[in-house]
């Protein structure tokens, strides 16, 4: 049951991160220009791809929480990533969204690992 929580917990702080951020909202017409960069597009693709997965694997309970965390990936978090690859790391805009994108995915595929990961039974002491 410990474990149980533990991973309730883990997957809850991974969809914080996730789509908890201040609103610096993409444009859909700056969403279409970053489709035309390839890097970009295959990016998204894999997240939708990800986020899918995820959403069959999800407890149904949870699959309208999931799809409100996909909306606001692209309203928050994508721009708040891309805007410290541009500040910190000096990155060019569309690299930096491609390296926010990527850097979703791999959010979602860690919280996808967390979900379907077999639990070890607790051992009992005594």
């Amino acid at each position: 049951m410990f474990t149980n929580l533990i991973r309730k917990l883990f997957c809850l702080t991974i969809l914080s991160t996730i789509f908890c951020a201040p609103v610096l909202a993409i444009t859909p017409d700056e969403y279409a220009a970053l489709m035309s960069n390839p890097d970009f597009a295959r990016a998204d693709k894999q997240l939708t791809d990800a986020w899918r997965t995820l959403q069959r694997s999800a407890p149904k309970p949870v699959i309208n929480f999931f799809e409100q965390a996909r909306i606001e990936w692209l309203d928050y978090d994508l721009d708040r990533d891309a805007e410290y690859f541009m500040e910190e790391e000096e990155y060019p805009r569309e690299q930096a969204y491609v390296k926010a994108a990527e850097l979703c995915l791999k959010k979602v595929r860690l919280l996808q690992k967390a979900l379907t990961t077999p639990m070890k039974p607790n051992k009992l002491i005594g």
